[in-house]
């Protein structure tokens, strides 16, 4: 049900942005952005929901019924298939997210090679910020 709905909007979104691209109701540019910003904050609210959900139910079952071990090397196949650079952006993503929750920091610390933990500020410049900079209000 709920992945429906977020499909839903997320089409919405997709048809709201090809009309303000497209110049359609050009007098109401305005409206097309509120529009836009609406549905962007409801498909965030949305999949926020549905990643706490899924974080609640299987975060708790997973540590208590995977042996630590097999996590890392879960983690580390997810990562190495994604191959260079998408898991240099999937490492920044991640310590982006972690940012000022210290267990997660730790076992960030603990599991993520310091080789790649040295790398990460300069793959934030060099790749993560250029693609996440249209995601910032303007003059920051």
């Amino acid at each position: 049900q709920e992945r429906r709905q977020i499909d839903s909007v997320g089409k919405k979104l997709g048809e709201e942005i090809g009309r303000g691209q497209a110049g359609e109701q050009a007098g109401n540019q305005q409206e097309v952005l509120i529009r836009i910003s609406s549905l962007a904050s409801e498909l965030e609210k949305r999949m926020m929901a549905l990643t706490t959900t899924q974080e609640d139910c299987f975060v708790p079952l997973v540590s208590a019924y995977v042996p630590a071990a097999d996590q890392r090397r879960f983690n580390f196949q997810v990562i190495s298939s994604l191959g260079i650079f998408s898991s240099r952006l999937f490492l920044v993503s991640f310590a982006e997210t972690i940012k000022g929750d210290k267990v997660e920091e730790d076992l960030y610390k603990e599991n993520i090679p310091s080789v790649a933990q040295a790398l990460v500020p300069r793959w934030r410049r060099q790749l993560y910020e250029p693609k996440t900079q249209c995601l910032e209000p303007r003059g920051v």
